[in-house]
């Protein structure tokens, strides 16, 4: 993924806050599809299952990854809360993280241009 930005999106079908931003993620997503950034989902779910239903159901169709809720990688990420947003620079650095979307969003637009939603 060298050369783009990557939004790594952490998020559970537990959280309301996650379920709240997806339809906004969703729409930005489409936005900026041709853009250079990748989306990524990372969900900390004990049932992948129920994730997955969810992704399948909400259209939700950029990748996912099904961590669970013992993941070596959440706890690499150091991730105490959902939902959480990393936005990853084409350098491989970390530009920016947040909890509530509209922060990582409005970061997305300056980077990429858009409006925020």
């Amino acid at each position: 993924m060298k050369g783009r930005y990557v939004l790594m999106h952490v998020w559970a079908s537990w959280c309301g806050p996650c379920l709240e931003s997806m339809p906004n993620l969703l729409a930005t997503v489409e936005e900026l599809s041709d853009q250079p950034v990748t989306f990524v989902g990372l969900n900390v779910d004990k049932d992948a299952a129920r994730a997955r239903e969810l992704v399948k159901r909400g259209g939700w169709n950029w990748s996912q990854n099904y961590l669970g809720d013992a993941s070596d990688v959440a706890r690499q990420l150091a991730i105490s809360s959902v939902p959480t947003y990393y936005l990853v620079g084409p350098d491989g650095l970390l530009v920016a993280s947040a909890t509530d979307w509209s922060e990582i969003r409005g970061k997305l637009g300056e980077l990429l241009g858009g409006e925020a939603r």
